[in-house]
């Protein structure tokens, strides 16, 4: 029986990912040089320590720190102004699962800072039972430990959690956390073999899909 919904964030209820790599480009040509879709688009779903150096090693007399900064700046700077941008059906589907009795997690790799600013913008804070960023944990995705210790803040065995991604280093977490693991894509590909237990088409399709899947285990 699932109990907990753990949900990324960048991808899976904002539409965000896109606009991330705008804003690093961004920050990048502060520092008179530039960072391609086809640079930044594997980089997604990693973690940002993991993106600065990727950056570094193809960029060697890039100021990394600084573009970290200038990136989360510029992110925060873009989002006051013209507002978060969310998935498709992402607030009301929120609150239905809240309103079911689900519990409700949010395991991501971006940074506290810029989720709490996300979450306030988008009136969100009260939706979530947990709050995890990168800045909670060791070991960042891939590894599971972001989705083990929202499930034990939660005092959920991990079989009764289910974990929704949208990249390839996000479903190995959840799977390496031994939850049920839940694909909607987004702007990258994931391989085939990546394991998860069902590819979803959009958030919509979610309720559906929990309601089958609890009526069999129930």
């Amino acid at each position: 029986m699932i109990k907990a919904l753990l949900f990324d964030l960048d991808g899976v209820l904002t539409d965000t990912e896109r606009l991330g790599g705008k804003m690093i480009d961004q920050a990048a040509r502060l520092q008179g040089f530039s960072i391609t879709e086809e640079e930044w688009k594997p980089l997604v779903g990693i973690p940002m320590i993991k993106t600065a150096h990727a950056i570094a090693r193809k960029h060697p007399s890039a100021d990394i720190p600084r573009l970290m900064e200038d990136w989360k700046c510029i992110t925060l700077n873009t989002v006051k102004t013209n507002g978060v941008p969310e998935k498709e059906g992402a607030s009301a589907l929120l609150h239905y699962l809240k309103g079911k009795g689900f519990l409700l997690g949010l395991c991501t790799n971006n940074t506290r800072s810029v989720i709490s600013e996300y979450l306030k913008l988008l009136s969100w804070d009260s939706l979530f039972d947990v709050i995890l960023c990168a800045d909670d944990v060791k070991e960042r995705k891939p590894a599971p430990d972001t989705y083990l210790l929202a499930a034990s803040r939660l005092s959920c065995d991990p079989r009764e959690c289910a974990g929704i991604e949208d990249s390839t280093a996000g479903l190995l977490s959840v799977h390496h956390a031994g939850m049920h693991s839940i694909l909607i894509p987004d702007l990258v590909d994931v391989p085939e073999d990546t394991p998860r237990d069902i590819t979803l088409p959009n958030l919509c399709a979610l309720p559906k899909h929990l309601e089958s899947l609890n009526k069999k285990e129930g």
